[in-house]
């Protein structure tokens, strides 16, 4: 933390410090442009191998690309929803553009989300974890504002990306996320 001098104005942090309160007001103040920072993830795709040609393979990396979309969507809304929130004060109430930029996501891309991404063989439940923690979140913005209905909605894809997530952490082998999984039910 940055150490108060005789003025009463924080000093500057040193080089390894981070000064959070000033952090905070340039992410809420739009000093930051935090639609530029991005999670570096590999991405696996498996090409099937009866691709016969070029028309195949064109089809194939429109899908990877189309999951990578969706992912950044994710990664968008989770990167405000696990970081930035925690410094902001408002909280989650300064991203609720991007929660309801996922929601809204899900509900146009409904099948790539729930084949793909939240596929119950799919061995990373991470997404879907992810996922739940964010519309539920937007959920609450929804209902402290009074929004019922809209809330209501909203909950209906919660809760489908719910069930999912516990169908995918059954027997998955990981006792950290049959634990979150757990918690959030």
């Amino acid at each position: 933390t940055a150490a108060s001098d005789d003025g009463g104005k924080l000093s500057k942090p040193s080089r390894n410090e981070v000064n959070h309160d000033e952090l905070a007001r340039m992410v809420e103040n739009g000093d930051i442009d935090t639609d530029r920072i991005i999670f570096a993830s590999s991405q696996t795709v498996t090409l099937p191998s009866s691709l016969s040609d070029g028309a195949d393979l064109e089809s194939a990396v429109n899908e990877a690309k189309l999951i990578a979309d969706r992912r950044m969507v994710l990664q968008q809304a989770h990167l405000r929803f696990s970081c930035l929130a925690r410094m902001s004060y408002n909280s989650g109430l300064d991203f609720e553009r991007y929660y309801r930029d996922l929601y809204e996501d899900i509900l146009k891309y409904h099948d790539v989300w729930f084949d793909k991404l939240f596929n119950v063989d799919n061995v990373d439940p991470t997404p879907a974890e992810f996922t739940t923690g964010i519309l539920g979140t937007l959920c609450t913005i929804l209902r402290q504002r009074g929004d019922l209905e809209e809330c209501t909605e909203v909950m209906k894809t919660y809760m489908a990306v719910l069930k999912r997530y516990q169908q995918m952490t059954e027997g998955c082998g990981s006792k950290a996320q049959v634990d979150c999984c757990e918690g959030l039910t």
